[in-house]
C-alpha cells in the first residue's frame, strides 16, 4: 500500500510540474515597436507561395524591419498604409510548440498611427 501511495504521489508531482511548465511564461517586458506602412511577405512551411506579412522592428535598436505574420501581436489589427508605433508586452515562452515562436507579443497601447502614401 505504501508503494502504491508513493507511486501516485510521484506521478501527481510529475504531472503537475509538467503542466505548469507548458503554461510558464516569464513576466515579460513592455517595449516599443514600429510597424511599417508597407506590408512584406513571409514564407511558411505549409504553403508554397509567400503570404502577406507586416514589417516590424523594435524601437531603440539598430535593426532592420523583419517580416512577421499578421497575427504576431495579440490584440492588434494591421492595416497597410499606416506607420504605427505600439507599446507591446514581450514575453518569452519557455516551451513553445515546435512550429511556433518562443516570443509572444500583446498590444498594450497604440502610441501613434500615421497615414503614409504607398
Amino acid at each position: 500500500m505504501k508503494r502504491v501511495f508513493s507511486a501516485l504521489l510521484v506521478s501527481a508531482t510529475i504531472l503537475s510540474t509538467g503542466c505548469s511548465v507548458l503554461k510558464d511564461k516569464n513576466k515579460g517586458e513592455e517595449i516599443l515597436v514600429e510597424i511599417s506602412a508597407k506590408p512584406g511577405t513571409c514564407h511558411t512551411w505549409y504553403r508554397e507561395e509567400p503570404i502577406e506579412c507586416m514589417q516590424m522592428r523594435e524601437v531603440g535598436k539598430e535593426n532592420e524591419y523583419a517580416s512577421v505574420p499578421l497575427s504576431t501581436i495579440s490584440g492588434f489589427e494591421y492595416v497597410p498604409g499606416y506607420d504605427w508605433k505600439l507599446k507591446v508586452k514581450k514575453e518569452i515562452i519557455k516551451n513553445p510548440p515546435a512550429d511556433a515562436s518562443n516570443i509572444s507579443y500583446t498590444l498594450v497601447k497604440v502610441i501613434s498611427k500615421k497615414a503614409v502614401s504607398l
